[in-house]
């Protein structure tokens, strides 16, 4: 964000609030999002799949191949085939959202001087770029059920400021929860737990302190109620953000635990529950167990990260189900583990530094003409790793990247009954998979 202000030029270019907003800010923050080598920029973005009369993503998948392959005697009728079938899916656009607010002394140093303006909203404005990436992750890699952690600790039956504990999905139990967060609970996810005067009841986190990456972590601060009401928060209820859900549906982008799946293991995660559960059991609005060719491949991996276990995943990939896989994507523990293997057994050592796409260098295995390349990302799940093609996926965007709503005005609009002023951009976009099938999900992977 520094470089792209430092890069703005002089003078009077930065002369309003709203050239920074549209010019510099945002298209930073969707820069910061999209752009990270790791995962995000090896992902196409594409618009060709959206029907923007209903908002829907569709695509069509092929059923069966048609198998006219084979040898005929001279002369002799060739081998008979059948059509390709295929049948059309479809998925909805998700609505991301960011939220900027100045108050009106923020305005009036604007228009004395844009120095300290400037100072100040580009420190909001990364602050906005660490939360905006921290939860896009945790989308991309979870499970679209809008989980952030489940409540571990006793249960709550009255207003209180004191410490409770939670347990995550990922690196740290905790790494999704902010403080200013408003946190709803649910025992069943698209229920919102309410309080005992029918309002919903949510959390305004206070403060956390992170536990170490080998124990997890837990809430350490003081968590508030908005009000003095009864709760009824028990212990297993999970916690998500205030309005992840409308009604009974999440309104979250995919990730790859969803998407990559076959609806049949159960038990693969504690935290996100049987693959068999309601978010599992299909993709593109079809059943994967009537449509066999939606189930993704599973892997039982039962040990830790190391040489031997990803090259029999990449074999099985590769021959059994023909799928031509470029990236692993584990968590960070599990590349710790990984690393800790090599350094302890330097006799086997396949993978090396390959050359990815766009110039990015980094760790790999080769088989035959297929690279797969190893990157690290601290949303994946605990015990879990993907193995995909990442030709397969795309950002089915309809907006390409965030965008201010303006209604044909400046970007900052006044704020009623206030001073301040504020600013709302929007992101129409969902992450799908063209070809799940082809896909790896690896389980119990020891960390």
């Amino acid at each position: 964000m520094t470089t792209l202000l430092t890069n703005w030029g002089t003078g009077n270019a930065l002369d309003t609030a709203d050239g920074l907003l549209k010019d510099v800010y945002l298209p930073g923050i969707t820069d910061t999002i999209f752009n990270d080598t790791a995962f995000t920029a090896l992902i196409q973005s594409r618009t060709d799949v959206i029907d923007y009369v209903g908002r829907r993503i569709v695509t069509a998948f092929r059923k069966q191949r048609s198998a006219g392959v084979g040898s005929i005697t001279e002369g002799g009728n060739f081998v008979d085939s059948v059509p390709t079938k295929g049948q059309q899916g479809s998925e909805t656009l998700a609505y991301l959202n960011l939220y900027f607010s100045i108050s009106g002394p923020m305005i009036a140093t604007a228009k004395q001087g844009m120095g300290a303006f400037v100072d100040v909203v580009t420190d909001h404005f990364e602050t906005i770029a660490i939360s905006a990436k921290n939860d896009f992750e945790r989308q991309l890699m979870g499970a679209q059920d809008g989980k952030l952690a489940k409540w571990t600790d006793t249960a709550i039956t009255g207003a209180a400021s004191v410490s409770y504990d939670v347990t995550g999905p990922a690196f740290f139990d905790t790494q999704y929860l902010e403080p200013g967060m408003s946190c709803q609970f649910h025992a069943t996810l698209g229920t919102e737990k309410t309080a005992v005067d029918g309002t919903n009841a949510f959390l305004i986190v206070d403060s956390i302190t992170k536990g170490s990456k080998k124990t997890g972590g837990v809430t350490r601060g003081t968590v508030k109620w908005t009000e003095a009401a009864t709760a009824n928060i028990a212990s297993n209820d999970f916690i998500t953000r205030k309005n992840a859900y409308s009604g009974s549906t999440c309104l979250e982008i995919n990730g790859l635990y969803n998407l990559v799946s076959d609806g049949a293991a159960t038990n693969v995660n504690d935290f996100f529950g049987s693959e068999t559960a309601t978010n599992f059991a299909s993709i593109w609005g079809l059943s994967r167990a009537t449509n066999t060719y939606l189930q993704s491949q599973m892997s039982n991996v039962s040990a830790e990260l190391d040489e031997e276990v990803l090259l029999d995943a990449m074999i099985e990939s590769k021959y059994q189900f023909q799928g031509r896989p470029n990236l692993l994507v584990v968590s960070p523990r599990a590349l710790q583990k990984y690393f800790l293997n090599t350094k302890d057994d330097r006799r086997f050592n396949t993978m090396d530094a390959l050359q990815w796409t766009g110039g990015y260098t980094g760790l790999g295995i080769q088989l035959g003409t297929d690279k797969l390349m190893l990157t690290s990302i601290p949303s994946v799940p605990s015990g879990s790793a993907f193995m995909i093609n990442t030709n397969d996926f795309a950002f089915a965007s309809a907006s390409n990247g965030y965008q201010w709503l303006t209604g044909g005005q400046g970007v900052l609009r006044q704020k009623e009954g206030s001073d301040a002023q504020f600013a709302t951009a929007v992101n129409y976009i969902n992450f799908v998979c063209f070809d799940p099938h082809r896909q790896v999900k690896l389980y119990i992977i020891s960390e």
